[in-house]
Formats: structure tokens, sequence, C-alpha cells
């Protein structure tokens, strides 16, 4: 089954495509993302709208059975799962109505995109240049606590020259980054192993597994 995803960043648009090929997926998950101009506080029927022309896309043209759309949950306070859920019905009674066959699933990174840039630091190291990952930091995120750091201060404290850029770090940290390690750190990124079919979280999500990283 081939599985699309669908971001609303432009970090995302152009690093995620670095790190989907190491995930260890039972599926065919495409390596490039396509981007919607969605807000995650838009509500259900307006990100629907949304991201269909993706929706269009993906289902038309490249035989994607599997689309799974990736948000920021910012500052709301509802559970990622309640959110995730409510996008993802009213997504897929759009496809309905257009008659379109695909599965609708919705992760939320908790809360933002540079939890998941942060869920790896041996990622930030490979870059010794333009990263320093000092013990303190490392605590912070290590182990399982990515989603619950100040993500965004502590990425900007890692950068050793210059200012933090949000896309190209991003490419940076991915090109080097480990989906395992980044699970182990993140389960909002678990989440999304999950749903595109990692076998390490066939059948959850909530724990790291305790397979080994692949590097």
């Amino acid at each position: 089954m081939k599985v699309g995803l669908i971001v609303d960043g432009d970090a995302e648009f152009a690093s995620l495509p670095h790190v989907l090929p190491r995930i260890d997926s039972k599926h065919e998950v495409l390596p490039r993302v396509l981007k919607a101009a969605v807000h995650p506080l838009g509500g259900p029927g307006k990100i629907a709208r949304a991201v269909m022309p993706a929706v269009r896309i993906f289902v038309a043209n490249r035989g994607v059975r599997q689309v799974v759309i990736i948000l920021d949950r910012e500052q709301q306070t509802d559970c990622c799962g309640a959110i995730a859920g409510e996008i993802a019905q009213a997504v897929t009674r759009q496809c309905e109505n257009e008659g379109l066959r695909v599965e609708v699933s919705v992760v939320l990174k908790d809360r933002t995109y540079e939890t998941w840039l942060l869920s790896d630091p041996d990622a930030l190291r490979a870059s010794t240049g333009r990263f320093r990952v000092s013990a303190a930091l490392a605590r912070k995120v290590q182990p399982n606590k990515a989603d619950t750091a100040d993500a965004g201060t502590l990425i900007k404290t890692a950068v050793v020259n210059g200012r933090y850029d949000k896309v190209e770090d991003g490419v940076r940290i991915m090109k080097a980054a480990d989906p395992s390690r980044m699970g182990a750190n993140s389960r909002s990124f678990r989440r999304l192993l999950r749903v595109v079919g990692d076998r390490a979280y066939a059948k959850q999500s909530k724990l790291p597994s305790h397979k080994p990283p692949t590097s």
C-alpha cells in the first residue's frame, strides 16, 4: 500500500523526505511529501478543505491508498488523539463526498516540529560546527522526554554559529536523524511511525520499542 504524507510547514516539506526512507515500514511510504496551507487552529472543516487538493493529487496521480496529515498541536489543550480524530473524520467525509477511496490518518506533533528535530540528539551532534548538545540538553530529551521539553528554545540554544533556521537546520538534522532514535524520545513521532506501518510499532506507540536503533 502506498502512503502519502501531507504537511503544514516549509521545514517539514523540505526535511521530512530525508528521514522517511529510513522508516522500517511494511508499506511504501512515498518520500516526496505534499504541503497544504493549513492553520492547525482553523477547525476540522477548514483543515479538511485545505488538504483536499493534496489528497486528490495523491489518490489520482500517485496511487496512494493512505494519506497521513501531519500538523502541529500548538497550544491546544485537548489531547492529540481527540484533535486528530475530529480532523480525520472531517477529511474522510470530504473524501467520501468526492468518491475518493483512501484511508485518512492525522498525526499531531506535540507541540511543534522542533520536538521531532530535537528528538534525536545524535543527529544534532553530527553537525559539530553547527550544534553543541550539552549534557543538560540531552537530559531534557532522553529518555522519552522530547514532547514535554521546550524544544523551540532548546534547539536555538544548541546553535553555535549564527541563528537557528527552521528550514535549513531541519534539513541538516533530518539528513542525520534515525527514526528509531527519534521514536525512543518522542511519543508523537512514535505515533507517526505506527500510522505509516513501522514494524517496531505495529502493536502500540505509547512506549518506545525495545528494538535497537538502526545506526
